[in-house]
């Protein structure tokens, strides 16, 4: 199982004085035991999670049987690919039994897939970076969510391949890093990030 970061919960908190949560204010993921683990009885609505885990432990599975759950009960949900085809997403979740076609076609799932390396060119005017900083980065959102469609979860899988597409030129992934957090904010979608981490540096104890 990932580990989910849910350190953006607390300011959550913090905001509405320490108020309880009510039920509107709260995603119910749907998924047995998941939504138990938090004291609001779900994840408060319009936060960002992170989904953290190594390779194959189940991060884009556990985002996108969020979506179905919810796009089953009539809510709207986007998935943004950095990583996968569309396609590919498709079948996979046909393979756990999603009829996820039959939403996209009433249009209650949103699959997008797009080159972390077309929104740096966008962006910051090529991959190295040269045109950061300028007023341009401001003006073109980190995402695109179609007139009209109103998602109640965004999930970006992955940011790690954003990390890959600016190893040269950190400044411009923490720009869109932020720009993207400001984006989430303003669109009052509970988003969730999934992001590759590594436990090689982790050292298991030994035997005595």
């Amino acid at each position: 199982m990932d580990r989910t970061d849910v350190a953006g919960m607390k300011m959550a908190d913090e905001k509405s004085g320490g108020k309880e949560n009510s039920s509107q204010d709260v995603l119910k993921t749907g998924i047995p035991g998941f939504d138990e683990l938090f004291s609001t009885g779900g994840i408060p609505k319009g936060n960002t999670v992170i989904i953290a885990g190594g390779a194959g432990t189940g991060k884009s599975t556990l985002c996108r049987q969020i979506c179905m759950n919810l796009v089953s009960k009539g809510k709207q949900c986007m998935y943004v690919s950095f990583e996968e085809s569309i396609p590919r997403i498709e079948k996979s979740m046909l393979g756990f039994g999603w009829d996820v076609r039959k939403y996209i076609d009433e249009g209650r799932f949103l699959i997008q897939k797009i080159d972390p390396l077309d929104i740096l060119r966008m962006k910051f005017g090529s991959i190295s970076g040269s045109g950061s900083a300028t007023e341009i980065t401001a003006k073109i959102q980190p995402l695109v969510i179609p007139r009209g469609f109103t998602p109640e979860v965004i999930v970006v899988d992955s940011l790690s391949a954003v990390i890959s597409a600016t190893v040269s030129k950190e400044k411009n992934y923490r720009i869109y890093l932020h720009q993207l957090f400001t984006f989430f904010e303003e669109s009052g979608a509970t988003s969730f990030l999934i992001t590759a981490v590594s436990y090689t540096h982790l050292t298991l104890p030994t035997k005595a």
